[in-house]
């Protein structure tokens, strides 16, 4: 893994650079909006079109998805239980509460977890992945953490429709409903269309390492010391409880790393989005994720060396 771990932050200091240097006049910001806009509306569906159409279908499409559902629900309760009584102790405002909840809750499972899992354990894994996040952490995100936002931001709660039209308009969610169509159906793909969604979304991985440089900034909010806890339940305590649920539920030696392993991804790259959206602590935020990716690289191999991956 670490051989990955190291191609993989040779790809983010190339990010980083980018942001320093400025090749073209264009700002970090502009290019990283414009990598994400590209990645998540044709890049990325290509990827979940393809996988999800030779992909076999098993229990693991369910039991993935259960495991992420379940370890959310215990990781955004139990912060918010912690950071509630932290903001009596030092003063915490709500902003800061709900972008620490936040940041401590939801992981870059995708930008992240799909180079490290088709890193360590081959491009057919890539569903597992795919079933974690694009079944599981999404719509948590726009339900469950949109709500828990919009109560700490002071800002009004999206309806249940808002919320399905979001979820129903996300183009990677139907790239894996189109492609299950396809794999239970039986339709044949022209090998033209499935060589063209192949060559997309094989540029997903690198773009999203490199995007992951482009957003890392150095700032220092006022509370440093709120982001120590965000850093133990976001990198330690939250693939403990992923673990744990999936050694419950059964799963496989394979499935039961990959889980565990997502359930250890730094801070959420999106989460910055939601956090201006819902206007929560962006600062805050944004610090977060910087300081969780750089410790990511630290707390990862140490998931895989402990769980015997």
């Amino acid at each position: 893994m670490h051989q990955t771990i190291l191609a993989f932050f040779f790809i983010i200091a190339s990010g980083l650079i980018f942001r320093i240097v400025k090749p073209g006049d264009l700002t970090a910001d502009e290019l990283r909006r414009s990598i994400n806009t590209a990645v998540f509306n044709l890049f990325l569906p290509a990827l979940c079109l393809k996988v999800m159409s030779k992909a076999p279908l098993s229990y693991d499409t369910i039991l993935v998805p259960l495991n992420a559902y379940l370890t959310l629900g215990f990781m955004i309760i139990f912060n918010f239980i912690f950071f509630k009584y932290l903001k009596n102790i030092f003063n915490l405002t709500n902003k800061e509460i709900g972008a620490l909840i936040l940041t401590s809750t939801f992981g870059n499972t995708t930008y992240l977890g799909l180079p490290v899992i088709t890193g360590l354990y081959g491009e057919q894994t890539a569903r597992y992945v795919l079933y974690y996040d694009l079944l599981a952490t999404t719509p948590f995100l726009w339900t469950v953490g949109a709500r828990f936002s919009a109560y700490f931001g002071g800002e009004r709660s999206p309806s249940v429709y808002e919320t399905i039209k979001k979820l129903l308009t996300l183009p990677p969610l139907w790239g894996i409903f189109i492609g299950i169509f396809i794999n239970i159906s039986g339709l044949p793909m022209p090998f033209f269309i499935f060589k063209a969604l192949d060559l997309l979304g094989s540029v997903v991985v690198p773009l999203m390492i490199f995007s992951i440089g482009l957003s890392l900034s150095f700032i220092r909010p006022g509370h440093t010391f709120t982001i120590i806890p965000v850093c133990i339940f976001k990198l330690l305590v939250s693939p403990l409880i992923g673990y744990f649920l999936g050694k419950i539920m059964g799963l496989s030696s394979l499935t039961l790393n990959i889980v565990t392993l997502e359930a250890g991804m730094p801070s959420m790259v999106l989460s910055l989005l939601v956090a201006s959206v819902f206007g929560l602590d962006v600062t805050l935020t944004a610090f977060a994720i910087v300081i969780t990716t750089l410790l990511s690289f630290i707390t990862l191999p140490l998931i895989l060396t402990v769980i015997g991956g």
